[in-house]
């Protein structure tokens, strides 16, 4: 069954380079929840000094509405920025791991290995907390750094990520450039690897 995240106050947002208001922020999120969307990202809990437009994270999370049925996401870096998400009031935590060191570097200033080792700590508080967390695996498919992504590099994250007990993960042709021939073949294949152990998405 398909389901719509609307990542826009957070994946949107972060790209402006004019500051949004809190009091706008909240009441898009608050609108998208009225018009039916289930899941929400509302928001990213990183170094205010990297991406200024979420310096108001933890009041957007705090200040929102909560709908029934509706659950409030926020992206998350690192430890500190899944207890900070936890305090706030979030439904659930999405990391991000880039399946390229270059991208990964650039993107949270740590080596893929650390990340993972990241996703266990987190994994730890947000069990502690009653929280779900999930993982999405970013340009499995392709690097504007690096190019081409081996399958078995995205195959070997996914089964590193199920084996400590993530239950989400996702794999994400974050720039575009997988075909549908591709994304099935890498879907099967991780269907059979880890299909029993963790529930199994895609995204663009």
């Amino acid at each position: 069954m398909a389901s719509i995240v609307e990542v826009g106050p957070r994946d949107g947002f972060q790209m402006e380079t004019t500051f949004i208001p809190t009091d706008l922020k909240v009441d898009v999120i608050n609108r998208i929840a009225r018009a039916g969307v289930r899941k929400i990202e509302a928001t990213s809990f990183v170094n205010p000094k990297v991406i200024p437009q979420m310096a108001d994270s933890d009041e957007v999370m705090s200040r929102i509405e909560r709908f029934p049925g509706v659950e409030y996401a926020a992206l998350i870096p690192n430890a500190r920025g899944a207890r900070r998400a936890i305090k706030a009031g979030v439904g659930s935590l999405r990391l991000v791991v880039c399946c390229t060191e270059t991208y990964n570097q650039r993107n949270v200033g740590m080596s893929v290995g650390q990340s993972v080792e990241q996703a266990r700590e987190i994994l730890e508080i947000a069990a502690g907390a009653g929280v779900r967390a999930e993982v999405t695996l970013a340009l499995a498919f392709g690097c504007p750094f690096e190019g081409f992504v081996p399958e078995e590099r995205v195959v070997a994250l996914a089964r590193a990520f199920a084996e400590m007990g993530l239950r989400e993960i996702c794999i994400a042709d974050s720039i575009g450039v997988a075909n549908p021939r591709q994304m099935r073949r890498m879907m099967t294949r991780l269907q059979a690897e880890v299909g029993e152990r963790a529930h199994l998405s895609s995204s663009a």
